[in-house]
């Protein structure tokens, strides 16, 4: 075989290569913490009350997932912690894909008594006149159940509840969030949330965005709660291994180490598969 031809071959190799592999040029992993060092960088604590809550190497840690290494430890029954990513606009990374992924455990008797229930799995949004999309347990302390909301204007868009099995206090538990919006003002958006590797909402063919992506760019919230006075109970909880992908797609059917399943069948393009069927939506309470 001829020089110039082996090197044109090469190079037509490398470029089927990339094609083949989607997210391989422009994947790019944001966050991976696992908290083991006691420290971190890449994201920030938030107390949504009171002011800032921990920083860095000043926040408490206590054992990590599977009895080795370190995990963020918080408290609810003392403040609402939230962990806020700062990692700058994610209005802007979400016309590729953002994919999250951490880990979280509640003491066995974690009962927290406040006076506004609001305790979040995720949430992003501008102000109430942008963009919200919001993921909340229906019940504090009560994890059997989520709701959550949509928003391009001043209300609720979209919105609607799903059960939840399984999800024990006093055990670690996987939540797996999926969110597209490739184009302003296209009804192509995607949400998708995984508990434990079990679909629970699955969200395709919306529109999300009102005016820019920057509707998205005001707070980002993980395993947050937000209350109207000063909460009392016990509201010990645990924080570990947070990945946060760009650029590569759905992950929740294979999450970044873990072995490759088979991708199920799509839903259908402006459907919602909550667990159990076909959901249509409507506004939520």
């Amino acid at each position: 075989m001829g020089y110039q031809l082996k090197q044109s071959l090469d190079k037509f190799l490398i470029v089927v290569m990339c094609l083949l592999l989607p997210g391989a040029l422009s994947a790019t992993t944001i966050v991976d913490e696992s908290f083991d060092d006691q420290n971190f960088s890449q994201i920030s604590i938030y107390d949504g009350c009171a002011g800032a809550y921990c920083t860095n190497a000043g926040c408490p840690y206590d054992v990590g997932r599977g009895g080795s290494g370190y995990s963020l430890a918080g408290d609810h029954g003392v403040s609402s912690m939230c962990v806020l990513l700062t990692w700058g606009s994610i209005g802007a990374n979400l016309t590729d894909g953002v994919y999250i992924r951490y880990y979280v455990e509640y003491a066995a008797d974690y009962a927290v008594d406040t006076d506004f229930n609001n305790h979040k799995i995720f949430k992003i949004s501008g102000d109430t006149s942008e963009g919200n999309i919001e993921i909340i347990w229906e019940s504090l302390g009560d994890f059997s159940a989520i709701r959550y909301q949509c928003e391009n204007t001043s209300s609720a868009t979209f919105g609607g509840y799903a059960s939840v099995t399984g999800f024990n206090k006093g055990a670690w538990h996987k939540i797996e969030i999926y969110v597209s919006i490739p184009e302003v003002g296209s009804s192509n958006a995607a949400i998708h949330l995984q508990i434990d590797d079990a679909d629970v909402i699955d969200i395709t063919g919306i529109s999300l965005w009102k005016n820019s992506q920057a509707a998205y760019d005001n707070t980002t919230q993980l395993a947050s709660l937000h209350i109207g006075g000063t909460p009392t109970g016990e509201g010990d909880w645990w924080l570990d291994d947070v990945l946060i992908v760009v650029g590569e797609g759905d992950l929740t059917e294979n999450e970044p180490g873990a072995t490759p399943t088979p991708t199920p069948t799509p839903t259908p393009s402006g459907q919602q598969h909550i667990r159990g069927g076909i959901f249509s939506g409507g506004p939520v309470r």
